[in-house]
């Protein structure tokens, strides 16, 4: 009977202390695989003009972490519009930009811990504009964890807040002597050429009567020829008077 009772108390406190054990076990597991959290932005919208760079910058914050380890970042943007600088773009140390299809870019790093609280931008992407429209350059996914977490492709994905920055282009201003008013004047120009060649060896007759008063400008040829009709009426007139006036001197 003593046995007995010695036994089942016993096993009741193998029993228990296996529970406390599994659950002991069990919190600290949960504990370890809590992912850190993080959240981020783009910055920001702008105006600018066609043939013109933007900077666009992405900033990353905690409110439990104050370092992280690994990142992974997906921008997307309309190749239309815009050429993605790989050459200016910059980023935290280790920090690497593959564009991996035309408007794709893959952001990615994994090194050494990085303050949030000195380094907040992650990093600066650069872009240049290809013609005048509005266009919108996402961030479509983003990871972010600290080394003693899971690996880069296992990490946590990080809370986006503002995931879009919208960019409004401006038409390039026109070159001087470009568009309708150059045209204007070089057709001008090709005008006054080939009125010079028409007028050929005649060019200098507008020098010889500058005035531009001729007979072929009116298309009045009888004006000469009537001076001279009145010319030799006069002259007729006068032989008769004379005539006249010697018959009567010789009566």
């Amino acid at each position: 009977m003593k046995y007995g009772k010695k036994r089942s108390a016993f096993l009741l406190a193998a029993v228990m202390m296996l529970t406390g054990l599994q659950m002991s076990g069990v919190t600290v597991k949960a504990t370890a695989a809590t992912p850190a959290v993080y959240t981020a932005e783009i910055k920001e919208d702008q105006t600018i003009t066609a043939g013109q760079t933007v900077n666009l910058t992405v900033e990353m914050a905690s409110d439990t972490e104050k370092t992280y380890n690994s990142l992974n970042m997906v921008v997307s943007y309309d190749s239309n519009y815009l050429t993605f600088v790989k050459e200016s773009s910059t980023g935290v140390a280790g920090c690497s930009f593959t564009e991996t299809t035309s408007g794709v870019v893959d952001v990615s790093r994994y090194g050494a811990a990085i303050s949030l609280t000195t380094d907040k931008q992650v990093c600066k992407l650069v872009f240049k504009a290809k013609k005048a429209g509005t266009t919108t350059v996402s961030i479509t996914s983003m990871k972010a964890d600290i080394d003693t977490h899971a690996a880069l492709k296992d990490a946590p994905k990080v809370s986006v807040t503002t995931k879009d920055a919208v960019l409004t282009i401006n038409p390039a201003p026109q070159k001087p002597g470009s568009g309708s008013g150059g045209s204007g004047g070089h057709h001008h120009k090709g005008g006054s050429s080939s009125d010079s060649g028409t007028s050929g060896s005649g060019a200098a007759a507008p020098a010889e009567n500058p005035t531009g008063v001729a007979s072929a400008k009116t298309g009045d040829t009888a004006m000469p020829m009537l001076w001279v009709i009145l010319i030799i009426a006069a002259v007729l007139g006068i032989c008769l008077i004379g005539y006249k006036r010697r018959q009567y001197q010789d009566k």
